[in-house]
């Protein structure tokens, strides 16, 4: 690894250096520094203004040759020319084998001392990318000091040019982490390389730290909140969907109301209303108040609570809307069962059809319509009723609510036509199609004492010949006509039961097959 000293300076002398360096002094500097690229063996005097060559340059101190003094010249020593100009404001000096007769010529000698081979103290990892190197000898010499060192990987060998420090040691750096490494250096100066020391003994880097951040919180913003609605009407007994919550400021750690209606429950978590309503109230404000640790929002809700109406399926009295659209005209004590009915088992009001049902038809809407043209056969009502009701006249006693959902269902038998039925079981109703049907004499009964303004509700009592038959059908409460109307309560094969509507208001059996023998009206149960 030693370079030749005569071929280095050899190139040296004879390489031209144009680097001009100024001066104060037209005369010969008693010493001066050369730097050495040693990759280009480029020599450059030093300014005089400069203090040192730069990293990785070798250094070269040189003396001048005093004319009454012995040359130095041979072995252990190398001598420079430095060509100089003769003008006294700017001087320039440059590296010459010879000097023109108009230049300044001055002869440099210094002494040439290789460098020794290091010797290492310890080695050490530096962190997780680094190590270092401490020499125990720092060898100097005088006129060619220690440029670098060429630091050798040895697992890898990778080779780094690395100068030392003021204590002598050497850092490397651009280590991988957890990583064992190996080392051998060679200290270079102007007069060459030393010989490779021993290698190091064997470091291992550290971990790369982890480094523990810590995020930054954003301040607590103060709750903010919307109702999706302030105000609503529900009613009673009827479970509740209301208003949703949407927050719009910081987050809502928990939500209070100053009340809570009968019957229902508030959740702190989600702010919301839930549950059934058990009594009506009028308009009532609630406060809903939301917080969190930077403070508190406060909402005001209203609400109002209804009783149901009956067309709702609430509690009904006669002359109320029902939910057929119809009006309600018997209310009874209690639930009654009517065959095919959507109640079934649990029916407990009548409405009738409201006047308008048949649109028009006829004069005061109500049509008159064949029964049924079988008059041979019965319908099977006396077997299915037990007899309660082909006997009327004899059985008033006996009354009851109930037989005309299937009664109508029966009416035609062997083929017959019934426009009764028909005209009926065609009635929409709103929602309730296919629940009207055409009531049975029982049932006719109680509708004869509504259309004549009489009490309802008692089955013994029959309808009499007070009060005023409802006409009118301006408000689809009446539209009655002061005739028979059929019941679909079946007499025999040849009759059927009927009522007159009129003042005499009495019960008799009528022809089925007849055209003109009775009104129609259609009711349902629920």
């Amino acid at each position: 690894m030693r370079k030749s000293l005569s071929l280095l300076f050899s190139v040296a002398l004879l390489a031209a250096s144009l680097n001009a360096v100024s001066s104060t002094s037209a005369l010969a500097e008693t010493s001066l520094t050369t730097c050495t690229d040693l990759d280009s063996l480029k020599t450059i005097v030093l300014k005089a203004n400069q203090n040192s060559c730069k990293p990785l340059l070798a250094t070269a101190i040189w003396r001048i040759q005093q004319s009454d003094s012995p040359a130095h010249s041979g072995t252990g020593y190398a001598v420079i020319r430095i060509c100089s100009s003769q003008n006294p404001v700017f001087t320039y000096q440059y590296i010459k084998k010879s000097c023109p007769k108009y230049q300044v010529t001055t002869d440099y000698w210094r002494s040439i001392t290789a460098p020794t081979k290091p010797l290492i103290a310890s080695t050490t990892a530096s962190g997780y990318d680094g190590a270092t190197i401490t020499l125990s000898n720092t060898f100097q010499a005088t006129d060619a000091p220690i440029a670098f060192y060429l630091v050798t990987n040895m697992k890898t060998g990778q080779v780094n040019k690395i100068s030392p420090n003021n204590a002598g040691q050497l850092s490397l750096s651009g280590l991988n982490p957890l990583t064992s490494y190996i080392f051998q250096i060679a200290a270079v100066s102007a007069d060459g390389t030393s010989l490779s020391s021993a290698t190091t003994q064997e470091i291992r880097t550290e971990a790369v730290p982890v480094v523990s951040v810590t995020p930054t919180v954003a301040p607590l913003v103060a709750p903010a909140f919307t109702l999706s609605s302030i105000a609503e009407t529900k009613t009673v007994n009827n479970a509740i969907t209301g208003y949703t919550i949407s927050s719009t400021g910081g987050t809502i750690a928990s939500f209070a109301i100053s009340a809570t209606p009968a019957g229902m429950s508030f959740s702190t978590s989600t702010g919301l209303l839930t549950g059934t309503p058990t009594a009506t109230q009028s308009a009532t404000a609630y406060a809903i108040t939301a917080t969190n640790a930077s403070g508190s929002a406060t909402k005001t809700f209203t609400l109002t609570i209804i009783a149901l109406t009956c067309a709702d399926g609430g509690v009904c009295v006669v002359g109320d809307r029902g939910p057929g659209g119809g009006i309600v005209y018997y209310v009874s004590a209690s639930n009654f069962t009517s065959t095919g009915s959507t109640c079934n088992t649990a029916c407990k009001y009548l409405e009738v059809a409201p006047a308008g049902w048949n649109n028009g038809a006829v004069v005061a809407n109500d049509p008159l319509l064949v029964w049924s043209t079988n008059t041979i056969l019965t319908t099977g009502q006396d077997t299915v009723m037990a007899g309660t009701e082909s006997a009327f006249a004899n059985e008033k006693f006996n009354w009851k609510i109930g037989q005309g959902f299937y009664n109508t269902s029966v009416m035609k038998v062997a083929g017959a036509t019934s426009t009764a039925q028909a005209a009926v079981l065609a009635y929409a109703g709103g929602s309730t199609a296919g629940q009207w049907f055409i009531p049975s004499m029982n049932e006719l009964n109680e509708l004869c004492k509504y259309a004549r303004g009489q009490t309802t509700g008692v089955l013994t009592v029959a309808c009499a010949s007070g009060g005023i038959l409802k006409t009118g059908t301006a408000d689809d409460l009446g539209g009655f006509v002061a005739h028979r109307y059929y019941s679909s309560t079946e007499g025999n094969e040849s009759y059927a039961w009927g009522q007159y509507f009129t003042s005499i208001c009495n019960q008799n059996a009528t022809i089925k097959a007849s055209a003109s023998a009775g009104y129609v009206r259609p009711v349902r149960a629920f």
